[in-house]
């Protein structure tokens, strides 16, 4: 399943090249790069795939933002310095998850992003750990287009 996701303004779509690394402090400099989400324990609808944007604002808040697979964007508030940080339970902010069962999945999604406590670089991507250390999350960055 594709994500095309338009945040911001960008139209962003694609898989980064194999052998693309970063680190934390990178990923912070990166600021409103876009980045591919994907739920580890496999879900299915809304989540499965999400567009995520980590928006740094001049007061130095940072935000997440993105895409859901129907066609709902969520937003995302998080504390803390990477790779350590507190994300709080996300929120969409437009309609499109009205099918059967995309409500439910699109539940599942936000509330695993509160879950995520640490990013942790593994080659060339990052996996977003709970506070038990459990994979929870795997982004990748998106090419541009």
């Amino acid at each position: 399943m594709r994500v095309t996701a338009v945040v911001v303004a960008f139209a962003l779509s694609g898989i980064a090249s194999a052998g693309l690394a970063f680190s934390p402090a990178e990923l912070v400099l990166w600021s409103g790069q876009p980045f591919e989400a994907r739920v580890v324990d496999a879900l299915t609808g809304p989540g499965a795939q999400s567009s995520f944007l980590i928006v740094r604002s001049p007061s130095g808040t940072m935000v997440a933002v993105g895409n859901l697979d129907c066609g709902a964007s969520w937003l995302a508030d998080f504390t803390g310095d990477l790779p350590d940080l507190q994300m709080q339970e996300g929120r969409l902010v437009t309609g499109g998850c009205e099918g059967r069962g995309e409500p439910e999945a699109a539940a599942a999604y936000l509330s695993t992003l509160a879950q995520v406590r640490h990013f942790q670089e593994t080659g060339a991507r990052f996996e977003l750990l709970d506070a038990a250390g459990t994979p929870r999350l795997v982004l990748q960055r998106l090419s541009q287009p």
